[in-house]
């Protein structure tokens, strides 16, 4: 009798995306993903992000650097964010910032927000999601924050 036992093969287009990704500024497995708790999370999304990418069997350069920078932007931006949160002194931060570190559950409203404005476009452009995310640290329009 044989024994039954899942094989997985790979397919040119995942062959194409792990040698991109392999390729890349960043390498196959960057730095920048120990800086997140969620590291498993975001090599999904980058893996979807360089499949945005893809023609033919062939991932377009250009599209999968844009992709790699957001999705490296994005953790950065959930980094930072939560080491704000942190502070001690929390007035050196600008009036924005302060406002997010002082305010836990906004960032959790910008954050849900921000992963639904992905999936609700396709869960593949990383892009997406990092402008989105931006707004933790940064200036977004997708995401207002009630600073006053």
């Amino acid at each position: 009798m044989v024994g039954c036992h899942s094989v997985h093969r790979s397919t040119p287009e995942q062959s194409a995306i792990q040698k991109a990704k392999a390729n890349s500024f960043w390498g196959a497995n960057p730095g920048w993903l120990t800086l997140t708790s969620q590291s498993d999370l975001f090599r999904r999304v980058r893996d979807r992000a360089y499949g945005y990418c893809l023609r033919g069997t062939v991932v377009e350069k250009k599209c999968a650097l844009q992709q790699d920078e957001a999705v490296r932007s994005s953790v950065m931006a959930l980094y930072i964010a939560a080491a704000q949160a942190g502070l001690k002194n929390k007035d050196s931060l600008g009036r924005k910032e302060r406002y997010v570190a002082t305010n836990p559950h906004v960032a959790l409203v910008v954050v849900n927000t921000c992963w639904a404005l992905y999936k609700e476009h396709g869960a593949s452009d990383a892009r997406v999601l990092s402008v989105c995310l931006g707004n933790l640290t940064d200036y977004s329009p997708l995401a207002t924050l009630p600073v006053p």
